[in-house]
């Protein structure tokens, strides 16, 4: 027996390096020690400017607006990935299919079952990552923007994984939903439908986080602490170093770059913890 969804209406938030963007659903949403890396997963973000992604936003009414709070109200650590509503980290393979993923599959899902109050996995709805890939690539695996994801939300909303499943093969139209029933599930899906996309601003080079109070995180930290899952853009090349103290075995990126052939990507932001430390230059100093 199929879920019947709730139809409300809220805000989802997701942002790039670019611009933080807000959308919502109309729902049942320098040293020699410094190493570098590219991680070597799928990419496949066509990346817009921030006049792009703002003039996308003006099509949208805001249900709401969040102002941040200042940042000695905020706790220190927020982690949406383990909430109930959020999906398991998931594999896109080799595909360009970053886009779909951070936008569908992590933000689309968890604000769907975040709207419709679960409370446990075994009721989570999640949803295609396949789905939004296919519709938006023009056919060809060269990846694909934020703003034709959020189109196709807010048009056509999405099926679930469970009636199409991702794979990384097969990546354009004819490869969309064929089984019995299937355009009865696509006609579901209208029934949950982004109605609310909006930025924040945050420049894409010449800023510096230089403390975990940095008044640039505000807006970020705070949409996280008010339970929004962000969406962002970046490169995909990534300097890094091991953590001091607790995280001393752990990898922290802590700069990303535009190294020759280097492609953007589409990823997720579930949270932010002001403990995690690193000495980047090797000093002594955090």
């Amino acid at each position: 027996m199929k879920k019947t969804f709730k139809k409300i209406a809220a805000s989802i938030m997701a942002i790039t390096s670019l611009a933080m963007s807000t959308s919502g659903l109309n729902s049942m949403a320098e040293t020699t020690e410094i190493e570098s890396e590219n991680l070597g997963f799928g990419e496949g973000l066509i990346s817009e400017s921030e006049d792009d992604l703002n003039a996308f936003a003006a099509q949208f009414e805001p249900d709401n607006q969040i102002v941040p709070f200042a940042a000695a109200s905020l706790p220190s650590s927020v982690d949406l990935s383990t909430s109930p509503c959020f999906p398991p980290i998931g594999n896109q393979g080799s595909i360009g299919s970053c886009t779909a993923w951070a936008s569908t599959y992590y933000q689309y899902s968890y604000e769907v079952n975040k709207l419709n109050n679960v409370t446990s996995t075994a009721d989570r709805v999640i949803y295609s990552p396949k789905w939004t890939y296919n519709n938006i690539n023009s056919g060809v695996d060269n990846g694909s923007s934020y703003t034709n994801a959020y189109t196709l939300l807010k048009n056509q909303g999405a099926v679930t994984l469970n009636e199409f499943p991702y794979s990384s093969s097969g990546y354009d139209l004819q490869d969309l939903p064929t089984y019995d029933g299937a355009i009865e599930d696509m006609r579901n899906a209208l029934n949950t439908r982004l109605s609310f996309y909006g930025t924040y601003s945050i420049s894409g080079s010449g800023t510096a986080i230089t403390s975990n109070k940095d008044s640039d995180l505000n807006q970020v930290k705070t949409a996280l602490n008010n339970g929004k899952v962000l969406t962002f853009q970046t490169y995909n090349d990534f300097n890094y170093k091991k953590g001091t103290g607790s995280w001393s075995n752990t990898k922290l990126v802590y700069r990303c770059y535009n190294a020759p052939n280097s492609g953007s990507h589409a990823m997720t932001i579930v949270g932010y913890n002001d403990k995690v430390t690193c000495d980047i230059k090797g000093k002594g100093t955090i």
